[in-house]
Parts: structure tokens; sequence; C-alpha cells
């Protein structure tokens, strides 16, 4: 799947960052630049973030009448410390409501790919013991 899906990231009380979401071949590739939350007006060139399926724990997808969340649960915090406005190991991605199907779709492939990840690793851990 090579679908780029639209979302903003509260950074700050002032700031947002603003980007496209990704997944090919067991990775998500985050694209986004910081934004002035006044202004609109870019604050830092464009971003281009790489995570690979075994950097996530799991993915989680929230949804209210207003917007959708995808939020990211990060195995280590080098990988979310690269996104502007995680919080612990947290990556919280805000999705328009009209992205929603396409939002559960991708959701639903990243916590797929993450499963079969953890269930080869722990088929791995039990054969070598």
């Amino acid at each position: 799947m090579n679908e780029s899906l639209p979302f903003t990231i509260d950074v700050n009380d002032f700031d947002y960052a603003s980007g496209l979401l990704s997944l090919k071949d067991q990775k998500l590739f985050l694209q986004m630049e910081i934004k002035d939350g006044f202004t609109d007006e870019s604050k830092t060139d464009l971003k281009e973030i790489e995570i690979t399926l075994q950097q996530l724990e799991k993915v989680v997808l929230k949804s209210n009448f207003f917007r959708v969340k995808i939020i990211l649960y990060a195995n280590d915090l080098k990988v979310a410390k690269q996104v502007p406005g995680y919080q612990n190991n947290l990556i919280k991605l805000r999705i328009s409501k009209k992205h929603a199907i396409q939002a559960k779709k991708i959701a639903a492939d990243l916590q797929l790919g993450i499963s079969e990840i953890q269930l080869q690793n722990a088929q791995n851990n039990q054969t070598s013991s």
C-alpha cells in the first residue's frame, strides 16, 4: 500500500505540524513541516521521518464526531523524539473526519503488520529456547 494520509500534530500552544503519512514495505513515512498556529506560515523545512514497524509497539485509532486520531506507541524513545509534539512514547496524529475511512484502513494495516512481527519474534524466541 502506498496511500498518503494528511495529518496534523499539536507541537505546542502556538505551533502545529502538518504533513502526510504513508505506509510502504513495512515502513511508516511521516513527511511534515511545522507551521505557525496564527499565520499558517511554515517555520521549518520539510522533514521526513522513517519508522519501521519493528519500532512500534501498537497502533490505536480513536474517533469522535469531529475528528480521528491515530496514536502510535513507539517501543523506543529515540523514534518518538524525532516527531515534533511527541509525548513520552506516544505520537498522536490528528486526522480530519473526511479521511476517517482511509485512517481506519491504514491503522488496521499498521497493527496487522506489527502483530505479524511480534508473532514472528515470539516464535523465534520459543524455538531458540
